[in-house]
């Protein structure tokens, strides 16, 4: 499975990709991407959901999910993607990212890349992929956002997290050219 298309047979199946940002921490990013595949999982669609905070993933955490393994060992070359994915609520699939190692938090473009080709090999039956992003701009945000379908944008009221918020719309938009965000206004 690509961040876009899907083999089945020998035709291509779109898969909906939808990467969850904010500008800054501690807006309910994760809770927002938690509840939206859920959501989407207890209506019938088959979701995949991607922790790709690689320095400080937290969705297993919030799902009540003991992972032996996850993204960090699939970098390292320990297991394959398929095997650290979880079984999460609703029926969805979760691939729990890694939380305190820095060489995650480091990665470069070729290792995203290879990242990105890993789900091309997965062959996970998902038609839904929803990345909870990590906040801010890291080269994971720039690269998820652009590779995805929709971009929601979580923020709250709080001064620093609108003007968070507006710099990420845009520098994504000058450094990615997305431009379309739907927006999630959190904790008003």
């Amino acid at each position: 499975m690509s961040m876009a298309a899907k083999q089945v047979g020998a035709s291509l199946r779109p898969v909906q990709t939808i990467a969850v940002i904010s500008g800054k921490g501690g807006v309910g990013k994760s809770n927002i991407a938690v509840n939206l595949a859920v959501s989407l999982g207890m209506s019938g669609r088959q979701v995949l959901l991607f922790d790709a905070d690689f320095s400080k993933g937290n969705l297993d955490c919030l799902m009540k999910l003991s992972p032996r393994f996850n993204l960090s060992h699939v970098m390292s070359g320990e297991k394959q993607l398929h095997e650290v994915i979880l079984d999460g609520p609703g029926g969805i699939r979760v691939i729990p990212g890694s939380n305190g190692v820095i060489e995650m938090a480091r990665m470069s473009q070729i290792e995203h890349a290879s990242l990105v080709g890993l789900f091309s090999d997965l062959g996970a039956d998902a038609d839904t992929m929803v990345i909870d992003s990590s906040s801010g701009l890291s080269d994971s945000v720039l690269h998820y956002s652009r590779a995805a379908r929709e971009v929601i944008l979580v923020v709250c009221d709080e001064p620093t997290a609108m003007q968070d918020s507006l710099s990420t719309i845009k520098a994504l938009h000058e450094l990615t050219g997305v431009r379309r965000f739907r927006v999630v206004a959190n904790q008003m």
